[in-house]
C-alpha cells in the first residue's frame, strides 16, 4: 500500500480510469451507427473485425514503437491521436466508407495502452509492489470501464436521442484526452524525479 502514497501510482491510476470510461464507446456503438447510416448488421459486425484486427496489429506495434521511443511517449502519442482520429471522423461520417477507416485507425491506435500500461508499473514501481500496484490500476480501470458504459448508453439515450452519437463521442473523447493530460504529467513528474 505504499505505492498509494506516490504521484506516480495516482496518476497511472487516473489515467486507466480515464481511457476506460472513453474507450469502449467505438466498440460498442459502431454497430448502432451503422445502422443509423442506413447500413446493415453485417456492416457493423464487418466493422467490428476489422476494429479487432487493428488492435491486434496495434498492441504489436506499440510495443515496437515504446522500445524505440518509450512507453510513456508513445501512450502519450496514441491517446492523443484516438481523440483526434475518433472526433472527426466518427462525428462526421454520413456513410459507411469514413467508419471503415475510423475503425482500422482506431483499432490499431487506441488500445495501445492495453499493453503499455503494465509496462509503465513494471518501469516505475519495485517488484515486490509490482502485483498489488497492478491490482489497484485495474481496480481503476474496471470502475472506469462500467462507469464509462453505463455513463455512454445514457448520453445515448438522453441526450442523442437514439438519433445520432455526438454527445458520446465527446464524452468519450473528453476522457481520453484526460488520460492523455494525465500521461503528460506522468512524463513531466518521471522526468523531473530522473533530472
Amino acid at each position: 500500500l505504499r505505492a498509494a502514497t506516490r504521484l506516480t501510482f495516482w496518476l497511472v491510476s487516473l489515467e486507466s480510469f480515464a481511457v476506460y470510461m472513453g474507450y469502449w464507446a467505438l466498440t460498442f456503438y459502431i454497430g448502432t451507427t451503422v445502422q443509423l447510416l442506413g447500413g446493415s448488421q453485417q456492416t457493423g459486425s464487418n466493422m467490428l473485425l476489422v476494429l479487432n484486427a487493428g488492435s491486434a496489429v496495434g498492441r504489436i506495434l506499440a510495443g515496437l514503437v515504446a522500445d524505440k521511443f518509450g512507453s510513456i511517449n508513445t501512450l502519450l502519442l496514441s491517446l492523443i491521436l484516438t481523440v483526434v482520429i475518433e472526433m472527426p471522423l466518427w462525428m462526421t461520417a454520413r456513410s459507411t466508407a469514413p467508419l471503415y477507416v475510423l475503425c482500422a485507425l482506431y483499432g490499431m491506435i487506441s488500445p495501445t495502452f492495453i499493453s503499455l500500461n503494465p509496462v509503465i508499473i513494471a518501469k516505475y514501481f519495485d517488484t515486490e509492489a509490482l502485483a498489488s500496484v497492478m491490482g489497484m490500476v485495474n481496480f481503476f480501470s474496471g470502475v472506469g470501464g462500467l462507469a464509462g458504459n453505463l455513463s455512454q448508453g445514457e448520453i445515448f439515450d438522453k441526450y442523442d436521442k437514439r438519433a445520432r452519437f455526438t454527445n458520446t463521442v465527446i464524452f468519450s473523447g473528453m476522457f481520453i484526452l484526460l488520460a492523455a493530460l494525465a500521461t503528460f504529467v506522468l512524463r513531466v513528474h518521471v522526468i523531473q524525479k530522473v533530472g
